[in-house]
């Protein structure tokens, strides 16, 4: 799972493995080393609850956790839908979009960045399953 956070947006990208997944236990972590330490990790998350209305964030030391609600959750995860998307507005009104996409695999090709679990790219030429006749 990628995160992403830029301005006051967070986006989490999912491969078609980690959807999978997601869909079958509700919920999904990652993490990032930040220092030297086992406490000094950022661990981050993306959590389907049945009590939700809406996309929203919870963060607690350390730790950053998307809330879908559950209904949404499976209804993307079984569909072509590319994303959920959603904001939730603080109490002091600062705004955060929140994005949680299925990852698509890049159209340059670039070292490293390939990930064969991705979901084909939109804009890819579909392989045909048999030559098309004259």
């Amino acid at each position: 799972m990628k995160l992403r956070i830029h301005g006051n947006s967070l986006r989490l990208r999912l491969t078609q493995t980690e959807v999978a997944d997601f869909l079958h236990a509700g919920r999904i972590e990652g993490s990032i080393s930040l220092g030297g330490n086992s406490d000094q990790r950022l661990r981050y998350a993306l959590h389907a609850d049945p009590s939700a209305k809406s996309l929203g964030i919870t963060y607690y030391i350390g730790a950053i956790s998307v809330i879908v609600p559950a209904s949404k959750a499976e209804g993307w995860a079984q569909s072509d839908e590319v994303g959920l998307y959603g904001e939730q507005i603080w109490p002091n009104g600062e705004t955060v979009r929140i994005i949680v996409e299925k990852d698509f695999q890049c159209l340059d090709k670039r070292l490293g960045e390939q990930i064969p679990d991705a979901y084909p790219h939109p804009a890819q030429p579909r392989k045909r399953s048999r030559p098309v006749a004259d």
